[in-house]
C-alpha cells in the first residue's frame, strides 16, 4: 500500500514528488499531503470569492503564513522534546544515584551486621527495608510513565491555545483597524462642519454634482449623491444665495509652505485660524487629508 500513490502518479507528477522529497529529505506521502492541503485552500478560497481563482499574491501570501507556522510549531515541538530529554535524562540520573547509594548502603549494613552477628542470624527489619524500597523503586518507574504522559498532554494543550490566541490577535488588530478609520472619517467630517458653522452655512451645494448637502448630516467629507470629497466651504455670495462645498484634492506644498498648514494638523490648523481670522480651508484640506488616508486604508 505504501508504493502504490508512487505507482498512479503521472509522470510529470512524480518527478516533481521526487524533486521535493530531495530537496526537502521529507517522505513522498508527506509532500503529496502537502500538496492537496494547499489544493483544498486554493478551492476555499476560490469559493468564498464566488468563484475566482484567488491571485498569486494571495496563494503566496497564505503559503508563507503556513510555513512560518509550520516552522513554529516545529521549534516549539523541538524545544518541547527537547526539555523533555533533559527531564528524563535528570530523573535516570538522579534514580541511578539513589539505586547506587542504596546498594552501598545495603552492603555496609550488611557487612556490619555480618561482623557482629551469628552466621545463622535473621534480619527481619532489613529484609522488610529492602522489600519496601522494591515497591518505591517500582512505583518511581510508574510515575515517570504519568509524568510523560503529562507533558504530552500538556504540549497539545499549549498548541491549542497558541492558536486560538492567534486568532483573537488577528481579530482584534482588524477591529482597531475599522476604528481607526471610522474615527479618522468622524474627526474629518467635524472639522468640514466647524468651518461651515463659522459661515453660518447649513446646506450648500455640491461642487461636482450640484446636489443640495445638509452639512450637520455628514459623517464624512464626501458628497452622499456623487461621492466627491469636499476640502473646503464657500459661503454664499448673495443674501439668499447657497454656499458651495468645494471638491478635489488637497494643493501640494510649496516651496517655503508651511507643512504644519498644510497638513491640516489640530494644533497647526487652530492656531493659524486663532491669528489670521481665515483658517476655514486648512479645516477642509485637513479633512480631506485625512479622509484620503482613510479611504488608503
Amino acid at each position: 500500500m505504501a508504493g502504490e500513490p508512487e505507482e498512479t502518479l503521472p509522470d510529470e507528477l512524480q518527478r516533481w514528488v521526487d524533486e521535493q522529497v530531495a530537496a526537502s529529505d521529507d517522505e513522498p506521502a508527506d509532500v503529496i499531503s502537502r500538496a492537496v492541503t494547499l489544493y483544498r485552500l486554493v478551492e476555499e478560497h476560490a469559493a468564498s470569492a464566488g468563484g475566482e481563482t484567488p491571485p498569486v499574491g494571495d496563494i503566496e501570501s497564505d503559503l508563507e503564513r503556513l510555513a512560518d507556522r509550520v516552522s513554529t510549531l516545529d521549534d516549539r515541538v523541538g524545544n518541547v522534546e527537547n526539555g523533555l530529554d533533559d527531564r528524563v535524562g535528570a530523573v535516570e540520573d538522579d534514580f541511578d544515584e539513589k539505586i547506587t547509594d542504596i546498594r552501598e548502603r545495603v552492603i555496609q549494613v550488611k557487612r556490619e551486621a555480618d561482623a557482629k552477628a551469628p552466621s545463622d542470624h535473621d534480619h527481619e527489619e532489613l529484609r522488610e527495608r529492602v522489600e519496601s524500597l522494591g515497591t518505591r523503586v517500582d512505583h518511581g518507574f510508574e510515575n515517570y510513565e504519568e509524568v510523560l504522559s503529562y507533558l504530552t498532554d500538556e504540549t497539545d494543550d499549549l498548541d491549542d491555545k497558541v492558536g486560538r490566541l492567534a486568532g483573537v490577535v488577528v481579530s482584534l488588530r482588524k477591529r482597531t483597524a475599522r476604528a481607526e478609520r471610522q474615527v479618522t472619517r468622524l474627526d474629518a467630517a467635524a472639522d468640514l462642519k466647524r468651518v461651515a458653522n463659522r459661515h453660518g452655512t447649513t446646506k450648500a451645494k455640491c461642487e461636482e454634482c450640484g446636489g443640495s448637502v445638509a452639512i450637520g448630516l455628514l459623517t464624512e467629507p464626501t458628497c452622499p449623491h456623487c461621492e466627491s470629497g469636499f476640502v473646503g466651504v464657500e459661503p454664499a455670495g448673495r443674501l439668499f444665495g447657497s454656499g458651495t462645498l468645494v471638491t478635489g484634492r488637497p494643493p501640494a506644498l510649496m516651496a517655503g509652505d508651511d507643512p504644519a498648514e498644510a497638513s491640516g494638523n489640530g494644533h497647526g490648523r487652530r492656531q493659524h485660524e486663532g491669528e489670521n481670522g481665515d483658517g476655514e480651508n486648512a479645516h477642509a484640506d485637513g479633512a480631506a487629508e485625512l479622509m484620503e488616508g482613510s479611504r488608503n486604508d
